[in-house]
């Protein structure tokens, strides 16, 4: 249950991120090749592809880094997403006493 409970949640937390990375793109603030959501399936291909592919990248170097250890491996890629989720949330939480100061009358939940 634990290993489907974490599964399902970064699943749900890949989702939310390649849509928002696919929004921007159709923007203009990232590449606009990136903002294409085909309507045959209904999400952002062009992004979960690139996600995948990084994905596996990353996976494939710290193998190759732990030298097959799957002790090792496991701790690095368990560091990795701690780290990469830290760092996104370091932008976030900062933003919110910008965005209350330069625009105070802006109602927000």
């Amino acid at each position: 249950m634990l290993i489907l409970t974490v599964l399902s949640s970064g699943v749900t937390w890949i989702m939310g991120s390649d849509r928002a990375l696919a929004v921007s793109g159709y923007d203009g603030a990232a590449p606009r090749g990136l903002g294409v959501i085909p309507s045959r399936f209904g999400t952002p291909v062009r992004v979960n592809i690139l996600g995948g592919l990084v994905s596996t990248g990353l996976l494939v170097l710290a193998h190759e880094l732990t030298h097959g250890s799957t002790t090792k491996l496991f701790g690095a890629v368990l560091g990795l997403a701690v780290s990469t989720t830290l760092v996104s949330y370091l932008g976030i939480f900062p933003a919110l006493p910008v965005l209350r100061r330069k625009y105070p009358n802006v109602p927000r939940p």
